[in-house]
């Protein structure tokens, strides 16, 4: 059996060692990332400062991590508060250092260039497909090589898999991986 040090202690060392990202919308327009310094043990939520988050906060920090450019009244709506609500409840997680360090993160997203060799004469098909696909950045109907270039980004690798199956259907493709933007 530990005493209640010793579980205070391995408390410690376990929220420290379990920190994650959330992202947020500033001042309206500009998405930036804050680290949200909590975990859970025990069945509780506890900040690195050993706050216990409650459950609103908990679904707060939910809302954020989901999408960043959620307005405060819309995650009210979601979390069944007032937009005035969920932002005095974000200040105060950034006043305890629950969420803190705003930043843009930078050079986290990968960008895929694929030339499209159709097989069918589905164009219209494609397209549409293309166009309802969140991640496909820009497509351009080309003339020489292939038929569509096609740019897909994604922050891990293993998001593009799923996509180049779902692109068989329609032809086959070459796929070309940015390695860093020179300009």
């Amino acid at each position: 059996m530990l005493t209640s040090a010793e579980v205070n202690a391995k408390k410690k060392v376990f929220l420290k060692e379990h920190t994650f990202f959330a992202s947020f919308e500033l001042y309206g327009s500009s998405k930036g990332f804050g680290i949200v310094n909590c975990a859970t043990w025990g069945g509780f939520t506890y900040s690195l400062k050993g706050m216990m988050l409650d459950k609103m906060n908990q679904a707060i920090v939910k809302c954020l991590k989901a999408n960043s450019r959620t307005s405060w009244q819309q995650i009210g709506k979601d979390v069944h508060l007032t937009g005035q609500a969920v932002a005095a409840r974000v200040l105060n997680m950034e006043d305890q250092g629950i969420i803190e360090g705003y930043t843009i993160r930078q050079g986290q997203v990968q960008r895929h260039f694929i030339t499209v060799f159709m097989a069918t004469s589905q164009f219209d098909a494609f397209e549409a497909f293309l166009n309802g696909t969140e991640q496909v950045e820009q497509v351009y109907k080309v003339t020489g090589e292939g038929c569509y270039h096609v740019v897909f980004v994604c922050e891990q690798t293993q998001e593009l898999e799923p996509f180049l199956n779902a692109l068989l259907p329609y032809g086959r493709y070459k796929v070309s991986s940015a390695i860093r933007t020179v300009k």
